[in-house]
């Protein structure tokens, strides 16, 4: 099979896993990053709250709306680039999982059944798409929370899944930029922006309801809706006899 970005993939990977297997504290470390979603999800979802209620000393009411519409277009965002991400996966066959492939590498050997479901295509890597596009969104909000934001993604939810061969550096990249762009295309929206408002103004009658909701959201979130893709796997093999 051919590698249609192996000039830039390979250098790269055999770069990384030139430090496998030499210490079990670093691998153990880089394996809670990719594995564990209070360093990824949690971590990130938390600035979205931060940045919900935070409110600097000249802040005015209209300021205020304004940054929680963002965010509220962010997350409609983050919906729509995974779901495009998850579509590639299924739809192309750019390259298997490194760690599923013969590239002469050797990964890490500390990894367990996650991260070996969809073998057949890792391009892109849904969990750059959706947190890149999260920390897009950061970005248009707060530079500084943005960019933190964006470091996190590309360190911690990024490096550690090409550590491990869970993806391939171009998955990571082209990720990043698609997240980014479905973000920036999404904020300029009127529609969106119109919606946005909307649901703030509803937001204001209805409060109890409204963070009830946003809270399931945000915490189904964390995981890539992991628990819900699981649940209605299951119940399609229940239904279709294969269960």
């Amino acid at each position: 099979m051919t590698y249609p970005f192996a000039w830039f993939d390979l250098p790269i990977q055999h770069f990384l896993t030139g430090f496998a297997n030499r210490s079990d504290i670093f691998d153990n470390l880089v394996y809670a990053c990719a594995r564990y979603d209070l360093l990824k999800g949690v971590a990130l979802f938390s600035l979205l709250w931060f940045l919900w209620f935070h409110r600097p000393a000249d802040d005015n009411e209209g300021a205020l709306q304004e940054r929680r519409e963002k965010l509220l277009i962010t997350f409609f965002a983050c919906l729509v680039a995974v779901g495009i991400a998850r579509l590639m996966q299924h739809v192309l066959t750019v390259h298997p999982r490194p760690f599923t492939a013969d590239l002469g590498i050797s990964f890490p050997a500390l990894r367990d059944p996650w991260g070996n479901g969809s073998v057949r295509n890792s391009f892109p890597s849904d969990h750059a798409v959706f947190f890149f596009t999260l920390a897009t969104g950061y970005w248009l909000v707060n530079r500084w929370v943005g960019t933190l934001a964006l470091v996190w993604t590309a360190v911690i939810v990024g490096l550690p899944r090409i550590y491990f061969g869970i993806h391939y550096p171009s998955d990571i990249v082209f990720g990043g930029v698609l997240g980014a762009v479905c973000m920036l295309t999404a904020n300029r929206m009127t529609s969106l922006k119109t919606g946005a408002r909307r649901a703030l103004l509803w937001s204001h009658d209805h409060a109890g309801t409204f963070y009830w909701l946003a809270f399931v959201a945000t915490v189904t979130s964390t995981a890539l809706f992991d628990d819900i893709r699981q649940m209605i796997g299951h119940s399609v093999d229940y239904l279709t006899g294969k269960g």
